[in-house]
């Protein structure tokens, strides 16, 4: 598919909205259409892929975004919980104006990119999410993300923003081989916790935010809690010039 034409205003920062949204259902779409001013949604954990994704997508695109996604892979060994059959799927979706394409060479496993055409010239917004545990599959699983993800950074000549859920907290985040390697900035949002856990366990923040170093200084994050899901919170993004 070709650009869309952007009528985004110059000089307005670009609203970015982050969610694990657990699962996409009638809630989620409800809040999206509740939600005018967002200009991109980053869905995580879709669990879709096929045609139950491609109804998603049609879903969204009929609330004024354009959608690109990856689907959701086979569980196999990568989660303990074997009442889901497939793990992540994520879903960028752009507001219809804004002059945005896919970026990178489509679909990748745990992650997918947009360009859109911002304050005069191009931005890639990455929807990033890592699956969780530390058992062999799962820590193989994320290190082949990782190393896609950074293989396809090192390429960019242009500005790049990843935001995700890294099931991992921003300090060990910051000592990833992979965020040195592509010089990546941790950007946390305010708030002590994004992800609220079961009584006895810890809360931590998982959802946030790996750009380069020319956006550090443009990037405001902030949690919000008034979502459809958990236990994620939503993260609120504003990008300006």
């Amino acid at each position: 598919m070709g650009d869309n034409q952007s009528d985004h205003d110059p000089d307005a920062p670009l609203q970015l909205f982050l969610g694990n949204i657990t699962k996409w259902g009638p809630r989620v779409k409800a809040h999206i259409a509740a939600t005018p001013d967002v200009d991109v949604w980053l869905l995580l954990e879709m669990h879709l892929a096929g045609a139950p994704l491609n109804a998603a997508r049609r879903q969204v695109g009929m609330l004024g975004y354009r959608t690109f996604a990856s689907p959701a892979v086979p569980t196999g060994n990568l989660v303990l919980d074997t009442n889901v059959s497939n793990c992540g799927g994520e879903l960028l979706a752009v507001r219809k104006g804004i002059t945005s394409s896919s970026a990178g060479l489509g679909k990748h496993a745990g992650w997918r990119a947009v360009n859109v055409r911002l304050f005069g010239c191009n931005v890639v917004i990455i929807a990033l999410y890592l699956v969780p545990g530390l058992g062999a599959e799962a820590v193989a699983e994320n290190q082949s993300r990782l190393a896609a993800l950074v293989h396809f950074i090192k390429a960019l000549a242009v500005p790049w923003l990843i935001l995700g859920d890294w099931n991992a907290t921003p300090c060990e985040v910051a000592q990833l081989t992979a965020t040195r390697w592509i010089s990546g900035v941790v950007v946390v949002p305010s708030g002590p916790f994004t992800c609220r856990a079961p009584a006895g366990s810890e809360s931590r923040v998982l959802d946030f935010a790996v750009c380069c170093g020319k956006l550090y200084d443009k990037l405001n994050l902030a949690v919000d809690w008034d979502v459809p899901w958990a236990p994620h919170c939503g993260v609120r993004i504003s990008l300006h010039d």
